[in-house]
């Protein structure tokens, strides 16, 4: 529905007052957020800085309007502040988008704010940031630590298993307590002792009867 502002106006939805057409009076009376207001016809007005112009901007998707196209470029916004809903777009009444709060004016006036900042505030945020930098670091350094502590762990463990395997191939697999002496046609291998005639007839690992036996110096 095409809504028609109130009174005449040279230019449409344009401020009727001289102050209003400046952008800087526009930011100094932004001091709080007025009450919402409607015309006779139930039209929205503008409640930020022109208290004068139709509110034709229309939040999605809540659907509020709240705020003016002269309006909108210098206020911050991005929750609805009816229903607190988070604006994904802003359109005029041609359907047009329009983006919220990127005036010039309004950027210098949040950097001059910023600037403002007491050096109080400063030291405590730099204190802040100097433990967070801490504590990333501490983070760090006991990542690496169980990193290291897990790869020495591994390595000492594979150290142990080739040990054992060594200690297997060098060691008689039936006493484990003297060094092989006796290796069979089969090729398994056993001290002497173990390996006697009288005491082994077949391989104790394959099984297969011993036919040959050959003694191994080391």
């Amino acid at each position: 529905m095409h809504c028609q502002p109130r009174g005449q106006r040279s230019a449409r939805y344009q401020p009727q007052t001289v102050q209003c057409s400046h952008h800087h009076y526009r930011l100094t009376t932004a001091v709080r957020l007025p009450s919402f207001s409607s015309t006779r016809q139930g039209q929205s007005l503008c409640t930020f800085f022109c208290d004068d112009n139709i509110a034709d901007v229309t939040f999605n998707p809540c659907g509020h309007h709240v705020a003016c196209s002269s309006c909108i470029g210098y206020i911050n916004l991005k929750r609805c502040p009816m229903c607190y809903q988070m604006i994904k777009v802003a359109r005029n009444l041609k359907g047009e988008v329009v983006k919220i709060g990127v005036n010039k004016l309004g950027k210098e006036k949040l950097i001059k704010t910023l600037s403002q900042i007491s050096p109080t505030e400063k030291t405590s945020r730099k204190v802040l940031k100097e433990e967070e930098v801490k504590k990333i670091v501490k983070e760090a350094y006991e990542n690496a630590r169980k990193a290291a502590q897990e790869e020495k762990n591994k390595i000492v463990q594979d150290l142990r298993n080739k040990l054992e395997q060594l200690e297997m191939e060098i060691y008689c697999s039936i006493c484990m307590e003297r060094r092989c002496g006796v290796v069979f046609q089969c090729g398994h291998t056993t001290c002497e002792d173990c390996g006697k005639v009288d005491r082994l007839t077949v391989c104790h690992i394959c099984r297969q009867p011993i036919k040959t036996r050959i003694k191994i110096y080391s």
